[in-house]
Formats: C-alpha cells, structure tokens, sequence
C-alpha cells in the first residue's frame, strides 16, 4: 500500500476523485493540519504552530508520497522519513530550493507546472501588461512622491500590439490566448 498525504487545500475538501482513481493507494488527509500551521505561522502564534504540527507530524510521518501547496514546510523530508516523491502543487519546483527535500537524492521531485491554475497565472502576466502600457506604475510612484507629473508617463496602446510570449507550456499558451483576445 502506497501512502499519500495531500497538504493541498487548493486541490479542494473532497478526495473521493484521488481515492478513486488508485484504490491500491491510501490517501492521508492532511489539508486541515496544513491549513492551521499556516495560520499559525502567519499569525506568529508558536502554541498554536506546535499544535498543527503535532496533527501533521504523524501524517507526514507515514506518507511514502506527499502531495503540498506553497508555502513550503522546510524539513518535510525530515519529518517525513519515508518520503520518496514530493509533488508540489504550484508552477515549479524552485519553491523547493530552501527545503530540504531539494537536496534529499532519494526523493523525487515533481510540479504542477502548465497544468494548476494558468489562467490565473496567466491573467497576472496580462495585468502587468496592461499596467505597465498604460503607466499605472508611473501613477503609484508619483503618488508615493505626493506629486501627478504627467510628463514622464510612456503609455502605449495595446490594441494593435503584439505580445512577445517566451516558453509555450501551459501558463505561456494561455497567455497567448488572453493576449490574442485583447
């Protein structure tokens, strides 16, 4: 049996569809756990950061494979003792560099890359577009020096503009979509 911990609330409360789709596999729900230490952690409340842990150490504990949003526990490898895969559910694995599954050369290391969210990693990449073309930064740097000068302002239209798209995976095709349709 193949033991799989799911610290990934954005995959959402239900694991039926997991459960389902490899019963030899045994999910470990770990999402509330996850969810409480990173309130904590956000708080700065250290009780109730050990609380959480003390809830997500024995998942962690018993997982073969972890499945974890961002952010990242940093010793998930060490509190995970039997860990070999570690799928990480945002676009890359470079979140990973300041954990220790980074340099664990027993675990596997994959992403949800080109295939968790595009749109909306893709929907940032068209609003900066759109905020640098039309020079909303100029606007937030003159409102920090208290002061409108518009005479610095380099807008440009962007209809009629083309977008530049570097890496077509998943976020880069939606992009080109989104811009296509501007």
């Amino acid at each position: 049996m193949l033991n799989v911990a799911v610290c990934a609330p954005l995959m959402g409360r239900d694991l039926t569809p997991l459960r389902e789709f490899e019963p030899r596999a045994r999910i470990l729900d770990g999402n509330d756990a996850f969810e409480a230490l990173n309130r904590a952690r956000a708080a700065g409340d250290a009780a109730a950061e050990a609380q959480a842990l003390a809830l997500l150490d024995p998942i962690l504990r018993e997982a073969d494979v972890v499945c974890m949003s961002f952010p990242m526990l940093r010793d998930v490898a060490a509190r995970a003792p039997r860990l070999r895969w570690l799928h990480h559910t945002q676009a890359g694995v470079s979140n990973l560099v300041s954990t220790d599954v980074w340099s664990a050369e027993h675990v596997l290391l994959t992403s949800g890359r080109g295939h968790v969210r595009p749109t909306a990693m893709a929907e940032y990449v068209i609003a900066g577009a759109l905020a640098f073309a039309r020079g909303v930064h100029d606007g937030y740097l003159d409102k920090a020096k208290g002061a409108l000068d518009r005479s610095h302002y380099a807008q440009m239209r962007v209809e009629g503009a083309t977008m530049g798209v570097i890496g077509l995976g998943g976020i880069g095709k939606e992009v080109a979509r989104l811009a296509r349709a501007l």
